[in-house]
């Protein structure tokens, strides 16, 4: 009887962390397509409120974390800009005009200004 007082709490925590650890990987976690048309039906499949992972598989998409989609699959859907054999991808207009600024005014290669202003780099 003693040890029932703690492990309430105890177990508030754990599932506290768990479920903070499945929001973080939710928004940290980006898909990636091999086209356009890939993208388009990634996108339209998510509307109905279809789970990521089979609107990928339907679609031709992957699911990555971090700042660069793998030579297969080089489309995110988010506003893009060439580099020669880079493609860099922002989520928006005011992140693209940072990294804009950023490779005209600083000299910094891309992957450099791609991280200061939250875009992404694809090959």
């Amino acid at each position: 009887m003693e040890g029932k007082g703690v492990r309430a709490p105890f177990t508030a925590v754990i599932m506290g962390v768990l479920i903070l650890g499945l929001v973080v990987a939710k928004i940290e976690a980006k898909s990636c397509c091999r086209n356009t048309l890939g993208r388009n039906c990634y996108n339209a499949c998510r509307v109905p409120g279809t789970p990521r992972p089979t609107c990928a598989t339907l679609c031709d998409c992957i699911h990555v974390t971090g700042n660069t989609c793998p030579p297969s699959h080089p489309r995110s859907g988010m506003l893009e800009i060439d580099y020669g054999n880079l493609a860099v991808t922002c989520p928006n207009d005011e992140l693209r005009e940072c990294f804009t600024k950023c490779i005209e005014s600083e000299g910094q290669n891309v992957e450099a200004c791609a991280n200061k202003c939250g875009c992404y780099v694809s090959m």
